[in-house]
């Protein structure tokens, strides 16, 4: 059975924010700022002690969607109708009312029942507002039910439910009082100031703190406390020669690269080179799709991967080219992008203090490409003007998430309708055309710009490596050493060759544990997960020393099951690194994923009790949570406990009848109780819901042979084959079975065909020797 790994997921960002009045005050620790002296510590002082000195800036944040993304809910804030208005949704009615400055709700509670609730906070402004109820333990709670805050033309100023298609019940985790609509875990970080969330596992509580209920100056800034010092006693010229004026972030070095045009180049180039990531380290943590590897405000730490785990070009997330799919934000599709490889950051577009754009429509685009080159019929082909020749309506694809917010893709790719018409992909074109087809927008596209652009074909590796097609091994290892590509891409081609760690592969995964960009390096070691602890410890084991940290924890994670027989220093090394990546648990112990993390990790270390005690916090936190339920249950098989392991897999399939992973495991149970005929219906349930998966379908084949059905058994893998011809397990398996049923040159076949892919395969070799006497 294939365990749940290490579960670096984060699950899904909906809006939501801070804390109660009683919290709200600065965090009691600060932040070291290198303009002053190592022993000094400058503190949060609140953006009112910038506007005398900083009037424009300040006028400019006023009334932006940083300014008000969290605000106590009043008079001059709610947007929402709450003059009783009601809403129905999944058998309740949900009533908005108000009496004299006390905004309410009646709706479901946690166990339900209709109940009153106060609203504490708004929550963004447009296009939607949520709403923040307290809960106890001070837990803020985002109302899934949120106000549509655009006019009425639009189709706006109404209530709704941002999970429409759902029947969202009590009991369900995303009902708004559950663990995923919980403000001061799963919101908090981005909506104000120097938080401090303070959860308590045992009490399963929190103080959460912050400096201001909003994205404010020293969000971005850092504490000022330094910077309001020394600015009272120099002039801004001084004040400018001193490192980083006292802050812990400076955007000063890293403003303004003088894009300018070239002769006969149409597209303007920086004129002083800066590095995007000294902008991006600061923007990406509330515009990506990642994990907080350690508690605390402002961002301290020297890049962003020091502070986040940023989510690959995951399945689910991003669709195989990697335009976006899930709510990922911006940070994952930028990187992809042309224009961040030449050193594009997010201040060439936007200003930093109204977010607002620099310029509007195709004149912002023109600041860097010419006009009369790109803004003409002669490239985009539709009426001047026009919203097909709008630079964002080829290069920008929207999608809309949480029912109104449309949000346009950063990737800046160029159209590629012919991949739309062979592997299924969102279409630009027929985006709008609707009532054409992707062929016909690849054949227009054709016609009029030539052949698509060539270069290593990403989109085709992923999705080849999604779908276990034949050629995907190959595919990915040409995306991996294409160094053209971006860091991203090549990192999640690394992370899918894990599936093919054996022969011509291996060599580019090793390669990959060594590459400059830690994308890469991650990726790398996600790929060696499934090997055996010796052989990981010994290749995730140079980076548990690496300096970034996601590295690092990644590293230990990996090398965890080795920890006995060491050299003394390498038994320091992993104990430091393990000792960090409990922290980052640690950081995140609100959460279901992170108990498990630990509980795998102490599972490794050999220390079963404690393991099971990590994945019951788990199930506290999210009774239904398969991962640890899974993992829970294959420890109690390691030891011996079968009775417990069948009990709560049992429970595991009748809380997730859809999962394959469940039926599966439950299948297996069954079978080491000797429960062969029901075994037998869940490892056929789990080929039902999965029938391209490999994996799923060799189990299914293997328990049909063990049942004494070997042709249907061979009918399956022979299907499977077909599709997924580069799998050693399923070689071996053909190889196997079918010497067994006594077909020698069926066994012969598959077997030279196993040693052919994997040269070192010593079983398949010993196989081919027994034949050949």
């Amino acid at each position: 059975m294939r365990l749940y790994p290490t579960l670096l997921l984060l699950v899904l960002i909906l809006g939501c924010d801070r804390t109660t009045p009683e919290t709200h005050q600065p965090p009691a620790q600060g932040t070291p700022s290198a303009a002053v002296n190592p022993g000094t510590t400058a503190r949060y002082v609140g953006s009112d002690a910038c506007v005398s000195c900083h009037s424009r800036e300040s006028a400019l944040f006023s009334r932006s969607h940083h300014d008000l993304a969290m605000q106590p809910a009043g008079e001059n804030t709610v947007l929402g109708d709450f003059n009783y208005a009601t809403f129905n949704y999944n058998g309740i009615t949900s009533t908005f009312y108000r009496e004299g400055d006390q905004f309410s709700v009646r709706t479901d509670g946690a166990d339900g029942s209709l109940q009153d609730f106060a609203i504490r906070y708004t929550f963004g402004v447009d296009p939607l507002q949520q709403y923040l109820i307290e809960l106890p333990g001070r837990r803020l709670q985002a109302l899934s039910i949120a106000w549509d805050s655009r006019p009425a033309a639009a189709g706006g100023q109404r209530w709704f439910h941002l999970y429409p298609d759902e029947a969202i019940d009590f009991k369900d985790p995303l009902h708004w009082t559950g663990p995923m609509q919980n403000w001061n875990s799963m919101c908090a970080d981005c909506h104000s100031t120097a938080l401090a969330r303070n959860y308590d596992p045992e009490g399963q509580t929190w103080q959460t703190r912050w400096s201001e209920v909003d994205v404010s100056c020293e969000a971005c800034h850092g504490p000022g406390s330094a910077h309001v010092e020394l600015a009272s006693t120099m002039d801004a010229g001084a004040l400018a020669g001193i490192p980083l004026r006292g802050f812990t972030i400076d955007y000063h070095g890293a403003l303004g690269g003088d894009w300018r045009f070239r002769e006969k180049d149409p597209i303007a180039r920086p004129e002083h080179p800066v590095d995007p990531d000294t902008l991006l380290a600061v923007c990406a943590p509330c515009h990506s799709r990642r994990i907080r590897l350690e508690e605390g405000p402002a961002p301290s730490a020297p890049s962003f991967l020091d502070r986040y785990l940023p989510m690959l070009l995951e399945e689910g997330l991003y669709f195989a080219d990697g335009q976006m799919e899930g709510e990922v934000y911006e940070y994952g599709s930028f990187l992809q992008s042309r224009m961040y490889q030449a050193g594009v950051q997010c201040l060439d577009c936007h200003d930093p203090h109204s977010l607002k754009l620099l310029r509007n429509g195709n004149s912002l685009c023109a600041g860097c490409h010419q006009a009369a080159v790109f803004d003409g019929a002669t490239h985009h082909f539709h009426p001047p003007g026009s919203a097909g020749a709008q630079c964002v309506a080829c290069h920008m694809p929207a999608r809309t998430y949480m029912g109104v917010d449309v949000r346009h893709d950063h990737s800046f790719r160029i159209p590629r309708t012919d991949l739309s018409e062979r592997l299924g992909l969102p279409d630009t074109c027929t985006a709008c055309h609707t009532d054409q087809t992707p062929a016909w927008a690849a054949a227009i596209l054709r016609d009029r710009h030539g052949e698509p652009p060539g270069g290593p074909p990403y989109a085709e590796a992923l999705h080849a490596a999604r779908a276990q097609l034949p050629g995907a091994a190959s595919l990915l290892r040409s995306v991996v050493t294409a160094e053209t590509l971006p860091a991203i891409v090549r990192g999640t081609a690394l992370r899918h060759l894990g599936a093919y760690a054996y022969g011509q592969t291996l060599p580019v995964i090793l390669a990959g544990l060594t590459e400059a960009d830690p994308l890469l390096r991650l990726g790398a070691l996600h790929a060696i997960t499934d090997l055996t602890p010796g052989n990981r410890y010994q290749l995730a084991a140079p980076l548990l020393r690496d300096p970034v940290k996601a590295v690092r924890i990644e590293a230990a994670r990996l090398a965890a099951a080795v920890s006995g027989g060491l050299p003394k220093t390498d038994q320091q090394r992993l104990n430091g690194a393990v000792q960090e990546f409990l922290q980052v648990q640690t950081a995140n112990a609100e959460h279901a994923w992170a108990q498990v993390n630990t509980g795998n990790l102490y599972r490794d270390l050999g220390d079963p009790g404690v393991a099971e005690g990590y994945y019951r916090k788990a199930l506290v936190l999210e009774p239904e949570y398969l991962p640890a339920t899974i993992n829970l249950a294959d420890l109690y098989r390691l030891q011996s406990r079968e009775d417990q392991a069948l009990s709560i897999l049992r429970r595991a399939v009748a809380m997730h009848p859809e999962s394959t992973l469940a039926q599966q495991a439950l299948g297996m149970a069954l079978v080491r109780q000797k429960e062969y005929p029901v075994a037998m219906e869940h490892f056929a349930k789990a080929a039902e819901l999965d029938p391209t998966n490999t994996d799923i379908q060799l189990v299914h084949a293997l328990a049909l042979n063990s049942a004494g059905e070997g042709a249907a058994a061979l009918a399956i893998l022979e299907t499977v084959y077909r599709r997924n011809p580069e799998h050693p397990g399923l070689l071996f398996t053909l190889a196997t079975l079918y010497r067994d049923q006594g077909d020698r040159a069926s066994a012969r076949r598959y077997a030279q065909e196993l040693v052919a892919l994997v040269p070192e395969h010593r079983q398949a070799r010993q196989l081919l020797e027994q034949m050949s006497q």
